[in-house]
């Protein structure tokens, strides 16, 4: 047991460390990775389940029917209308749903990166420290245990809430092991 409180309390250290030597380049350099590591995922969620797409096509279909029954007696907007229906059908038929992996793999990476984005975080940040060894062997325990766990933890409500949920746990997990300031 005290081998895990000094392992939580090396990440705690590190995670002091990293605030410590934080600089506004490094802080700016995080962000642009983030949001471009965001982007990549946000693109790779739309290619693989057309989200966006089919809420667009939903929004179109909708207007496309309050103006049906707004214009039921006048034969050119029901025309008009009718061809507007058309070509929703043609844009749904010239998308496909790109299949890159199958669904179980894919769930299963987006729960895994989820749980190990902080473990492999607070590893990288503190490989140059020079107590990085509890910290390191720490993180990496944090790495196993949450990849293992998020593997076997069904999906909560979607599968974006598994992602985001881990690293949260992790940190609230760890707030008890950071050493006060005297």
């Amino acid at each position: 047991m005290t081998d895990y409180l000094e392992t939580a309390s090396g990440i705690t250290n590190g995670l002091a460390t990293l605030a410590k030597t934080l600089t506004l380049g490094k802080f700016i350099r995080w962000i642009i990775t983030v949001l471009i590591i965001g982007a990549i995922a946000l693109y790779i969620f739309d290619k693989y389940s057309s989200t966006f797409l089919y809420n667009k096509i939903d929004r179109k279909l909708s207007v496309i029917e309050k103006v049906q029954k707004l214009g039921q007696s006048d034969s050119t907007i029901r025309q008009q209308t009718n061809l507007k229906l058309i070509e929703v059908l043609r844009e749904i038929n010239q998308t496909e749903k790109v299949n890159i992996i199958s669904d179980s793999v894919l769930t299963a990476i987006i729960k895994l990166l989820g749980a190990i984005l902080f473990p492999v975080f607070v590893i990288v940040a503190n490989l140059k420290a020079a107590d990085s060894r509890n910290i390191i062997l720490g993180a990496s325990i944090f790495l196993v245990v949450f990849g293992l766990i998020a593997l076997f933890l069904p999906i909560i409500y979607s599968l974006w809430v598994n992602f985001f949920i881990f690293p949260i746990v992790e940190i609230l997990i760890l707030i008890p092991f950071i050493p006060k300031r005297s």
